[in-house]
């Protein structure tokens, strides 16, 4: 599956776990994701805009990291969505390619 999203950054790491000494290598996508409101029978929220929650990050596949690593970001970026064949009840991106970066050094002029 193929979805647009818009990325902040990509994270790779690579190592040996301190305590169970076994390696590890994987990918991590920050991604905006929509604020949600919540009601319950104390309270409610009510929130707009977008948030980078670490625990919802997208986590990507090991081999999918070159091809995010060459995007400008942040930006909106095309995504290959799959099956994460180490747990099936997950998703993981096996691809990207840029769609638009967005430059916040130098925004457009605004028309006056």
């Amino acid at each position: 599956m193929k979805k647009v999203i818009f990325i902040l950054g990509v994270e790779a790491a690579k190592g040996v776990g301190k305590t169970s000494g076994r390696p590890y290598e994987f990918g991590k996508i920050f991604n905006l994701t929509p604020v949600r409101n919540w009601e319950t029978e104390k309270g409610r929220s009510s929130h707009k805009g977008f948030t980078v929650d670490e625990e919802k990050c997208v986590v990507c596949h090991i081999d999918a990291l070159p091809q995010l690593q060459r995007l400008d970001y942040p930006c909106f970026a095309e995504v290959d969505i799959d099956i994460d064949p180490e747990d099936m009840s997950s998703t993981i991106i096996v691809g990207a390619t840029m769609v638009q970066h967005i430059d916040i050094f130098n925004p457009p002029k605004k028309a006056i």
